[in-house]
């Protein structure tokens, strides 16, 4: 199984962004499972509705349904997180010293991930290289 870092979902829904052709093109020839968290769902959301990142951002019913749409397209499963995600960030910090502010963000999406046993992660953010039980692919 492959996990999906929001901006892989958001490269592969809005055509309007450069990195959409490739984007599609992989999701078009990838035959393995593809799962994406919860925590994601919800930045997905946001990015689609906000209209500091996009001119024309889509409605919250327009963004739901466009989502949906995708994840059924490409047969993504939603994972969700072990409630006690919080307690396991200290174990983090021998790999990422740095951990605090928005990375605990990322932080939360690599241990859902984990929790699942999901061990590859398809991601333009190269701070997810820093989680040695990830291995980070790209676009």
């Amino acid at each position: 199984m492959i996990g999906l870092d929001t901006n892989i979902v958001i490269y592969g829904m809005v055509s309007s962004v450069p990195q959409h052709a490739k984007a599609l093109a992989w999701f078009n020839k990838n035959q393995e499972a593809l799962a994406l968290t919860s925590v994601s769902v919800g930045e997905t959301l946001r990015l689609l509705t906000h209209s500091q990142v996009f001119p024309k951002p889509l409605d919250l019913t327009k963004a739901v349904a466009a989502l949906a749409a995708f994840v059924s397209d490409f047969r993504v499963s939603v994972l969700e997180e072990d409630p006690d995600w919080w307690t396991q960030l200290p174990d983090l910090l021998a790999d990422f010293p740095g951990l605090r502010g928005n990375a605990v963000y990322d932080a939360r999406i690599a241990l859902c991930f984990k929790f699942h046993g999901v061990r590859q992660l398809c991601t333009n953010d190269a701070e997810f290289k820093k989680y040695g039980f990830l291995k980070v692919l790209t676009i």
